[in-house]
Parts: structure tokens; sequence; C-alpha cells
């Protein structure tokens, strides 16, 4: 049986926010550190994945407008085809997971709106690795922060590694879903 990836994060994130609430009791009741260190882990993991939950559903609610995938953020850059051949994103992108396969599927939408999709789930990961950084503020609640800023921000880079995989994915494939549009459009007007 395959768990969906959108099943995992919001499990993760009820757990965790669970977690959290009950850590954070305990630590107030019984003020150890242990208590402290498992209520900023569940928290911060709570963050992560929410904040994961909420950017991707908000980017489907509140983009209404097509986007233009030539504009100049979207557009392939120069070095981006050498440096995904070095990367070899070709042998792993089918391996990264999908919130939604089904806004992917070439037999449940037309290329035009997988390509819509597209920009949308890399403009959302742009953001979330943005986002991810927030985490930082959480050093403000503990004694030391000198000491623990380096937690969040080592979970913050593995954070935003993994958000940036995804963006690859979509730089590496829309460009190629373009050329094949562009084709179709080009027959279906020959043969008008």
């Amino acid at each position: 049986m395959i768990i969906r990836p959108s099943v995992i994060i919001r499990q993760v994130t009820a757990a965790s926010t669970v977690l959290t609430a009950v850590f954070t009791g305990v630590y107030l009741l019984l003020d150890g550190v242990i208590w402290f260190s498992l209520a900023i882990t569940s928290g911060t993991i709570m963050y992560h994945f929410a904040m994961r939950l909420v950017v991707g559903l908000s980017m489907n609610k509140f983009i209404m407008k097509p986007i233009d995938y030539d504009n100049i953020w979207l557009r392939p850059k120069s070095f981006e085809r050498n440096l995904y051949k070095k990367i070899r994103v070709k042998n792993w992108k089918n391996k990264a997971p999908t919130y939604r396969p089904d806004d992917f599927s070439i037999k449940a939408r037309s290329l035009e709106e997988i390509i819509q999709k597209m920009c949308i789930a890399e403009i959302g990961h742009e953001i979330m690795i943005v986002a991810s950084y927030f985490t930082f503020l959480f050093a403000i609640f503990t004694n030391d922060w000198k000491t623990f800023i380096w937690i969040f921000i080592i979970t913050s880079s593995f954070a935003a590694g993994f958000d940036l995989l995804f963006v690859i994915v979509q730089r590496y494939n829309r460009p190629r879903l373009v050329v094949l549009l562009n084709r179709n459009a080009s027959l279906q007007f020959n043969n008008h």
C-alpha cells in the first residue's frame, strides 16, 4: 500500500501539533531541559509541515489568473540546462513525491493546465524555501539563542534544500512541455 504525500503531511502536522502542546505543557509544569528540547523540536517539525500545507493549499486557491510561464522569473535561464545535466535531474526527477499527482497527469489535464500547475508548484516551493528560515524566530524562545540558533539554521537549510529539489524538477520539466505545447499548436494551425 502506497501512502500519498498529502496524507503524510497532514498526519505529521497533526501529530507534531499534539506533541508540541504536550511537551510544552510538561515543560511548563516540570521545567526540564529535555521537555524544552522536545517542545522546540516538535514545534519546529510542526511549523515546517504546517507551513508547507498552508502555502501549497493557498497557492491553488489564490492564483486565479493564468501565469505567463515565459515571464522573466519563470523563463529558463541559460545556465540551467548544463546544471541539470551535471546533477542528473533526469535520473531522479521521477522519484520525487508529488502532493497531487493528478495535477501533472497528461491523462487528466491538458498540457496548458499542467504547465500552469508547474508554475504554481514552482512559486509555492520558492515561497517555502524562504519561509523555511522563519524558524530562526524560535530561537527567541530559548534562554541561550546563540547556542540554539545553529539547530534552526541546520533544519531550515535541510528543509529549504528539500524544496529546492521540487523547484528544480518543475524548471527541468516545464520547458519540455512548453515545446510540446507549441508543436501541437503549430500542427493544429497548419491543419486548418
